[in-house]
């Protein structure tokens, strides 16, 4: 069908021209991340609230929108004793980086609160580079920061 639809898109283009073929490539063949159909587990946490949860989460999935072919099917918070072990672990690792002069500014000062979430996603014919076509991937990680009662802002993600 992927196939059809790029030899369709090439003949249009020889009709109707170059701007026309990519109007329509980018609003018929819509291959952005899908997320309608994702489930998400809040799970517990005695440092975030279901509210703060929530923000994090929709940082996530406005990323994953950018995902080409690709499908969220899971969302899970993992817990805070992660959430706080990626912490500490980050701002160490940030805060080294900036004294060795690997990093102009400590990036370490620019967060205070980290929440991890791992997700399971599938793949379709023709996905990203660096993802294979028609997989499944299971436990890729979402690193999320924001200073104290700011805005989520997604730090880090994938297999590490």
């Amino acid at each position: 069908m992927r196939r059809f639809i790029k030899i369709a898109a090439l003949l249009l283009a020889c009709i109707i021209g170059i701007g026309g073929i990519r109007a329509f490539y980018i609003f018929v063949v819509d291959e952005t991340g899908d997320t309608s159909h994702v489930t998400i587990n809040y799970g517990h946490s005695k440092l975030y609230s279901q509210k703060e949860r929530e923000a994090a989460a929709k940082t996530i999935l406005r990323k994953f929108a950018s995902f080409e072919n690709c499908r969220l099917e899971k969302l899970s918070y993992t817990s805070d004793k992660q959430s706080q072990q990626e912490l500490k672990q980050r701002k160490k690792m940030d805060t080294r980086r900036y004294q060795e002069g690997y990093d102009k500014k400590n990036v370490a000062k620019s967060y205070d609160d980290c929440i991890v979430f791992i997700s399971v996603f599938t793949t379709g014919s023709d996905p990203d580079p660096g993802f294979s076509p028609h997989d499944r991937y299971n436990g890729w990680r979402w690193i999320v920061v924001r200073r104290k009662n700011g805005s989520w802002r997604l730090y880090a993600y994938g297999h590490e």
